[in-house]
């Protein structure tokens, strides 16, 4: 391997898909290594704070040769609590909650004030961010990484648990001695990426985990459509009573996918609607967790998107309708159409809930049912 040119000895790493495959190529000699360092950096990760997002953009400034190996970006959004000094010594969050020190010892400790100093120049900073400063800078991190055609847009706490991954956020908060809160909406994190994204075609692939209230996506105007992402993943949508609407205007930003997963965090019969309108005319691949809708909406949707392929309906329940006759339709006139199930499929109507976990005896009836036109119903209420 010393005898190989550098150039093979690239071509080599560059095939590797694996990071694990790529960490090992790396110990092999020291040409490897020198190689294979820079390709590792395949997955950026980035704070949404004002500071983190200016350090990753001098960072990728300085060392190019990381920057054109990254394919996939995640921003990871949070909000920190406000509060006074003594409000922080007392604060339930401070040093992450569950390590925190008495309120005498807190007011004692050496490292106090320099702690709530730090504490107080974060939270300033953050409140003095500019939306149109935070899209340049974002602007300027995509340009900067070509081959970049994954975004991720997440909540900091379903990353900061995995502590091989979090060190910006664990020094950030050993730093100013208080985590993030745990739950709150990563609307921000959206407002500052998509107004970016229709100047980079390249990214086609869009990712939204942590809650997502579509009330709290702040763009100038109406929400511009970003025609070139193919696949779309909303894990954790928030759709009340009142607001479908903006959920529904979310959804229909992106009329080009080819894929799309929708997880709702709230459900009820409300959330029928978002099944109505909707046209995705590229379509092949749709999942649905956690939905309520009726019967006729689901036909109507499967009989507006003519080249869907395969469909996953998880979690789902029935305000209208029935299963038995959507299945029945679906055997009947959509032969050729991949329809897995999963998780507890409710019926309002005739209180019958299928439990189609993995290798139930009831999913195993309902493939059946699904397979064989000659085969009954099998469930009674």
């Amino acid at each position: 391997m010393n005898t190989l040119p550098f150039e093979i000895v690239s071509a080599i790493a560059g095939e590797l898909d694996s990071v694990v495959d790529i960490a090992n190529f790396r110990l092999v000699n020291h040409m490897c290594a020198a190689v294979a360092t820079p390709i590792q950096a395949q997955h950026i990760a980035v704070l949404n704070t004002a500071e983190s997002l200016e350090e990753l953009s001098i960072f990728l400034r300085a060392h190019p040769h990381f920057a054109r190996h990254a394919k996939h970006l995640s921003i990871y959004h949070a909000t920190w609590p406000i509060c006074t000094r003594d409000v922080w010594e007392t604060h339930p969050l401070l040093l992450g909650g569950n390590d925190r020190m008495g309120v005498e010892i807190c007011r004692e400790h050496p490292a106090t004030d320099e702690a709530f100093g730090h504490y107080r120049h974060f939270i300033s900073t953050e409140a003095r961010r500019n939306p149109v400063s935070d899209a340049e800078t974002l602007a300027r991190i995509l340009k900067l990484l070509p081959r970049v055609n994954q975004l991720t847009l997440s909540h900091v706490q379903t990353w900061s648990w995995k502590r091989t991954r979090n060190a910006k956020y664990t020094r950030l908060r050993r730093k100013i001695w208080m985590s993030a809160f745990f739950r709150d909406s990563i609307g921000a994190a959206v407002s500052l990426a998509l107004p970016v994204l229709n100047d980079f075609p390249q990214v086609h692939y869009l990712e939204i985990q942590g809650s997502l209230n579509p009330y709290d996506i702040y763009t100038e105007g109406r929400l511009q459509s970003i025609t070139h992402i193919r696949t779309l993943h909303i894990l954790s949508l928030e759709v009340f009573s009142g607001t479908q609407q903006a959920a529904t205007n979310l959804l229909q930003a992106f009329p080009n996918v080819t894929e799309i997963s929708l997880k709702l965090a709230t459900n009820g019969s409300h959330t029928a609607i978002l099944l109505q309108d909707l046209q995705w005319p590229h379509l092949r691949f749709l999942d649905l967790r956690n939905m309520w809708s009726t019967e006729n909406d689901i036909k109507a949707m499967l009989g507006r998107h003519c080249s869907l392929e395969r469909v996953m309906l998880r979690e789902m329940t029935l305000f209208s309708g029935s299963w038995r006759s959507l299945l029945e339709y679906k055997r009947a006139c959509l032969p050729a159409l991949y329809l897995e199930l999963g998780g507890s499929l409710h019926n309002e109507d005739t209180r019958l809930s299928i439990d189609v976990s993995a290798e139930t005896a009831q999913q195993i009836l309902l493939s059946n049912f699904l397979n064989d036109s000659n085969f009954p119903w099998p469930f009674q209420v």
